[in-house]
């Protein structure tokens, strides 16, 4: 089995899952990771929109999860839509308020 067919059986598997509501978090996360990993194998940006879907159906579900916001990020990131109004300082700050990383980490983001 490629690992091209075995993302399409765990794609199905992962959709499946979130009609029936069995873990809708972890499935609609996995989801957009399996999407993120299919635009980089086949070279398509039209993944990165499905997966971006997926960040929003996870966030849909559980708000402000940081799950939601580091998948939107592993999104956003490869196709350069990371941007002050989409990637906020507060955002940051209010996921981590003891830790000085988030300056580094939005930084990062505003260079690439």
């Amino acid at each position: 089995m490629t690992a091209e067919s075995r993302d399409d059986a765990d794609i199905a598997k992962l959709q499946q899952d979130l009609r029936e509501r069995r873990a809708p978090a972890r499935a609609a996360e996995q989801l957009g990771y399996r999407f993120i990993s299919k635009a980089r194998m086949t070279n398509d940006a039209g993944f990165y929109t499905v997966a971006e879907q997926a960040a929003g159906c996870l966030d849909s579900i559980q708000h402000s999860d940081p799950a939601a916001l580091l998948l939107r990020g592993h999104v956003l990131h490869p196709i350069r839509r990371v941007s002050k109004t989409t990637c906020c300082p507060t955002a940051f700050k209010a996921l981590c308020p003891q830790s000085r990383s988030w300056r580094s980490t939005l930084l990062s983001l505003e260079l690439a």
